[in-house]
């Protein structure tokens, strides 16, 4: 359940359930370079497609929804629990790719 922030100005390209494998997630247009973030797995969003956000803005929350391992359980229905980070140029899934974020450090 902890928060999750944007890495940076930008747009919300999509703020979702998504595929079963994704679950809750958020994707950013940074509106710089063509780079876009992907935060997948959350529990819950705080933004909506369309919202500008700031760098350092909550915009969901820590979570194990979509397809994780291990799968949640009543015993332990935090098992999973992780955030999927994904730095993209060009849209993801939509004829952009996927580069390291740590070229960006």
């Amino acid at each position: 359940g902890s928060n999750l922030y944007a890495v940076n100005n930008g747009t919300i390209y999509k703020a979702e359930y998504g595929h079963p494998s994704m679950g809750n997630y958020v994707m950013i247009n940074h509106n710089v370079n063509n780079y876009y973030t992907v935060y997948m797995h959350m529990s819950d969003l705080t933004v909506k497609t369309g919202q500008t956000v700031e760098r350092g803005q909550v915009i969901g929350h820590m979570g194990n929804t979509g397809y994780v391992v291990p799968s949640p359980t009543p015993s332990n229905p935090y098992a999973g629990t992780h955030l999927h980070f994904s730095l993209y140029i060009g849209a993801p899934y939509g004829g952009g790719y996927h580069v390291n974020p740590m070229r960006l450090y």
